[in-house]
């Protein structure tokens, strides 16, 4: 797995930041430790763009919207 940082989530919605590049429709698993258990979610990449922070576009960061299930 890649490395991304989870930005948003609610309600079967989740929003990430990745340095490299996820295909619209792609299939991706969301790890993350909630008080101190490892928790995976499944969903599927709907839209993506690149960022529009300066620092975003100095890094290369895209940020995408998964629909978990």
């Amino acid at each position: 797995g890649k490395p991304a940082t989870l930005v948003f989530e609610r309600d079967g919605v989740m929003v990430v930041e990745a340095s490299f590049i996820i295909p619209r429709g792609e299939q991706v698993r969301i790890d993350r430790v909630q008080a101190g258990t490892l928790r995976s979610s499944w969903g599927n990449v709907v839209e993506g763009r690149p960022g529009n922070r300066a620092e975003d576009r100095a890094n290369g960061i895209h940020v995408y919207w998964v629909h978990t299930r």
